[in-house]
């Protein structure tokens, strides 16, 4: 899972502008700068998805890293076939069996983009590993090289809003440990102003009814975040000073805001920390997950055309079963 160093993992700095900051153990989300679009893959699939990468537990202030890296566990493939079985969590909703087809352009670090949840893949390796967030891997002597094809076959889950709205809140002492966690001293404002946010639901919504599900508050707060004003989509947002939160500056001012006033909001990927540490003060367990987006679909070759600049974060929230 090494990201290669081409981003400082710590304080302000500048994007590498070729290559994307979240695929990393590690990520800094006080880096500025744009990517130039680069094509790293084509991907043939039954069906339009995330790929997805990586996913990150801990919250560190001023980005994120995955707590327990060095758990991964080891699969290997029988000699006679490239056919690895991955164990999945069992779950109660249904799911849609998707094929896919990668096709690497340029070269990436140890990480295999998937549809979740990958139950089957076919890779020119002996041995892959699956860390603790779900993601797969190579050895780190091979990567993900230009050239390389590999396919997929992942139980990706329907969406039924009726079943999720149902979902409880029992959650075991694992995922409280690892997708709870808020840095102490944010976690009574941020969890103020979510409860703020979740209470004056009324005042914009033409249900009088509070909001009690865990999947209808993660629902109404992200539209809240990407359609609220005062949360704009920042172009240069300012550098984070020393010891800032970026969650804290992204919702009440930034230290470095420009005299005229305070600056608040962020990058897109910014948007998606506040969203996932909001749901944790709240006490909904939650994680940051990087991948790409689908892609520009050529419908003459069947392939969805992927570029570094479709790669993002967002949040996955846990509901039981």
């Amino acid at each position: 899972g090494a990201g290669g160093g081409r981003n400082v993992e710590e304080g302000p700095g500048e994007l590498d502008s070729n290559y994307y900051y979240g695929f990393n153990t590690k990520i800094n989300q006080n880096l500025r700068g744009e990517l130039k679009p680069t094509v790293v893959m084509r991907v043939r699939s039954q069906a339009e998805g995330f790929w997805r990468v990586l996913g990150f537990d801990r919250y560190t202030g001023q980005g994120w890293e995955i707590s327990r890296n060095d758990r991964t566990f080891k699969v290997d493939r029988p000699r006679w076939s490239y056919q690895f079985w991955i164990p999945i969590f069992p779950y109660a909703n249904r799911s849609q069996e998707v094929v896919q087809t990668y096709s690497i352009v340029s070269d990436l670090p140890n990480l295999i983009p998937a549809m979740p949840y990958a139950k089957q893949l076919y890779f020119p390796t002996q041995q892959i590993a699956v860390d603790a967030e779900g993601a797969l891997r190579s050895p780190p002597q091979v990567g993900l090289p230009a050239g390389i094809t590999y396919s997929v076959i992942s139980d990706v889950p329907y969406r039924d809003r009726t079943l999720l709205g149902k979902a409880g809140t029992k959650y075991s002492k694992n995922i409280q440990q690892y997708y709870l966690q808020v840095p102490p001293q944010i976690q009574e404002k941020v969890r103020k102003r979510t409860e703020e946010i979740l209470a004056n639901v009324n005042k914009v919504a033409k249900d009088s009814k509070p909001i009690t599900s865990p999947y209808e508050k993660a629902l109404y707060l992200a539209q809240y975040l990407k359609q609220n004003p005062n949360y704009k989509l920042q172009q240069n947002p300012p550098f984070l000073a020393e010891n800032e939160d970026l969650v804290e500056a992204f919702l009440f001012g930034y230290k470095n805001s420009s005299p005229e006033g305070k600056i608040t909001g962020g990058y897109p990927d910014h948007f998606s920390t506040v969203l996932t540490i909001m749901l944790r003060s709240i006490g909904i367990p939650a994680r940051l997950v990087g991948g790409f987006g689908a892609g520009e679909f050529n419908p003459f070759t069947g392939y969805y055309i992927v570029r570094n600049t479709d790669a993002f974060l967002m949040t996955e929230v846990f509901f039981p079963k």
